[in-house]
């Protein structure tokens, strides 16, 4: 019934907070609200350390230039409010650059691109707000230059790698001795997010990118960055660092930032045996899983949901979301492209004329429960449709928030879950589903992982089950051995994460045909040409991916050996030998003499063709005749023909 993100556990409400005792009039549902957006402030420090270029190394294909950290964070956020544009279009994104010699920018920065000098060494490069295409525009014309200048090293492979001269006139790093402590950096992120206005519902979050493991003032205003995270975390806003080592030095969190942020030595220990992963792999990481299309939660139906008593006495009100829903096109829009800026169309309609509402029409979409049943009532094979999942909803009824709790916690203590007859949109039939009751979860940052609520699963009616097919073949078991070797191919073809995403892998069941390409998935055709428009870029259609093409290289990169093990004791096990199973000899039809029709009479008299065929068959069989092959009448009794003339002759000739 919440959503909780980042390092937010402190705020997470018990069940025990449901059942104090407050006044039934005050329900506060804030916690309740469905977070769909995201509102994200990168806070970047602009140090001499960041401006300053990685190592260089070689490979085999020749020298690797290193990079600067700053060089590759602003990377990282380009290419993250690119994809926004598409993923979420509603979102919010700022950045932030402290450490930066404001005083050598002087007036540079204009205010009508969206920079401001928010305080002595602080710089606002894009205040948070709707991400926009000139601001976007903005910041990849930035990272373009840099890149322009640092791909103008590789001529001369003696030199030394030295950052872009555009990196050190935007955003020129200011003296160590005059770096800001960590205080006021807080409290300028602070700012941002309150000139941002109340309007930021959703999940907010501030994204700190430093290499500095002992900023300035880390041991004399301790206690004042402690007080100004707090009150970020008290205005809902998260913070999450990423920690760059350099080349000479590991960042030790332990010195300062776990002390302020509230953290354990624990929580940035490196797990045994995890390859090291600094902040700029974790940001790149994070980069690539926030712009994962996912599909807006909508509320699919708001319903009274009705239990106990007769006939419902209790009514509470719930919104239901789709857990599965097919992902199409957006909704097209009319645009004004004449004027200064490019406007939507709006457009007006009058009705003359309507029919009154029904008002009691509404009672009868609702969700009634009937009784409550044990699991084992329940059937696999009566899950047939996608589910729904309910919230409370306070809108229509005060105090659904407490009842809906109070019933799940108890069908979760008493392990049963809730029969209902349920009417969910008007245009539907009335159906029997149950209500599956789902306990709140938490990772291990203290954010939600599973939301408590029930999963409403409708069930099929009789028809609806198809009876399995009846010549089915047992499965052969596997033997322990085959089950070891499958077991190491699987441990080496997991994901990194751990967890399969489908949203990371767009569904390609629709193409889009071409003669050059064969076939383009359409929503990445679609998107890609969206993208390419709304930043004025040349489209490429090659350039439209199909991450659901397994990796066939790499898969037997890492298990090509455990494959190839597995495929030889399968071959070796004489169960999996096919062998092709003979039909069953048709037993011979047993014909009698006295039974046979006077079949050479009838040949005599020149009428074979009044015979039934099957007569005719009869006879062959007795005679021991072959008609192989013959299906036809006329067929049969030419071979039957033949043979009476070789075995009477003279009868034929006399009949003749």
């Amino acid at each position: 019934m919440s959503s909780y993100y980042g390092d937010r556990s402190h705020n997470v409400p018990s069940w025990e907070s449901f059942e104090a005792g407050d006044d039934d009039d005050i329900v506060d549902t804030s916690e309740y609200q469905y977070a769909s957006r995201d509102h994200i402030l990168f806070c970047i420090d602009a140090s001499s350390a960041m401006h300053t270029p990685l190592p260089d190394r070689t490979n085999p294909e020749g020298l690797v230039r290193g990079k600067s950290a700053l060089h590759q964070v602003l990377e990282f956020v380009a290419d993250f409010e690119k994809g926004k544009v598409i993923t979420g279009p509603a979102d919010s994104v700022g950045v932030v650059l402290y450490n930066v010699d404001t005083e050598q920018l002087g007036k540079r920065p204009d205010k009508s691109t969206g920079s401001s000098i928010s305080g002595p060494g602080t710089l606002v490069y894009q205040n948070l707000r709707m991400i926009n295409a000139e601001e976007i525009k903005r910041i990849i014309k930035l990272v373009e230059a840099v890149q322009a200048e640092y791909e103008a090293q590789d001529g001369d492979e003696d030199a030394k790698t030295v950052e872009p001269d555009t990196l050190k006139q935007e955003f020129p790093a200011r003296k160590k001795a005059q770096e800001l402590n960590t205080t006021e950096v807080l409290r300028t992120c602070n700012t941002v997010f309150r000139d941002a206005g109340t309007k930021l519902v959703g999940n907010q979050r501030v994204f700190l990118v430093t290499d500095n493991d002992e900023p300035a003032g880390s041991h004399t205003s301790l206690n004042q960055a402690q007080t100004t995270y707090n009150d970020l975390a008290q205005l809902g806003v998260a913070v999450n660092t990423f920690f760059i080592d350099r080349p000479d030095h590991r960042f030790d969190p332990t010195i300062f930032w776990n002390t302020v942020l509230g953290r354990g030595e624990a929580e940035d220990a490196p797990k045994a045996g995890a390859p090291d992963q600094d902040g700029l792999g974790q940001l790149k990481d994070i980069m690539t899983d926030l712009v994962v299309r996912n599909a807006p939660k909508r509320t699919q139906f708001s319903i009274p949901l009705k239990f106990g008593g007769k006939d419902g006495d209790i009514e509470i009100g719930i919104s239901g979301y789709a857990m599965v829903s097919t992902q199409g096109k957006g909704q097209p829009k009319y645009v004004r492209m004449r004027g200064q800026t490019v406007e939507e169309v709006v457009t007006k309609t009058e009705y003359t004329s309507a029919v009154r509402y029904v008002g009691f029409l509404r009672h009868s979409w609702q969700i009634k429960i009937l009784g409550f049943q044990s699991p084992s009532n329940l059937k696999i094979d009566e899950n047939i449709k996608h589910s729904y999942f309910i919230y409370p909803d306070e809108t229509a009824y005060t105090g659904s928030t407490r009842s809906f709790a109070a019933l799940l916690k108890s069908c979760l203590k008493l392990d049963r879950h809730a029969l209902a007859l349920c009417r969910l949109r008007t245009n539907t039939q009335p159906e029997f589903a149950v209500l599956i009751p789902q306990a709140e979860t938490f990772t291990k940052d203290g954010g939600q992982d599973d939301p408590p609520g029930f999963h409403v699963i409708p069930l099929p009616f009789r028809d609806d089950i198809r009876q399995p097919p009846r010549n089915m073949t047992d499965n052969l078991v596997a033997t322990e051995r085959q089950a070891k070797l499958m077991s190491n191919v699987v441990k080496r073809l997991r994901f990194a994460a751990g967890k399969y995403r489908s949203e990371a892998y767009p569904n390609p069941c629709k193409r889009y045909v071409r003669p050059a390409t064969k076939a383009l998935w359409t929503l990445a055709y679609h998107y890609a040409q969206l993208q390419s428009l709304a930043f004025e870029e040349d489209f490429d259609p090659e350039n439209v991916q199909d991450k659901t093409i397994p990796k066939h290289g790499g898969m037997h990169k890492a298990a090509g050996e455990f494959m190839r093990e597995w495929n030889q004791a399968i071959d070796e096990d004489d169960r999996c030998v096919e062998t092709m199973a003979k039909g069953a000899k048709r037993a011979a039809v047993q014909v009698d003499e006295e039974d046979l029709a006077d079949v050479q009479g009838s040949w005599e008299k020149g009428k074979l063709d009044k015979l039934k065929v099957q007569e005719l068959r009869d006879y062959a069989t007795y005679k021991k005749i072959s008609l192989e092959g013959k299906s036809k009448k006329a067929d049969i009794i030419d071979v039957i023909s033949e043979y009476l003339e070789k075995e009477g002759g003279e009868k034929k000739v006399k009949h003749k």
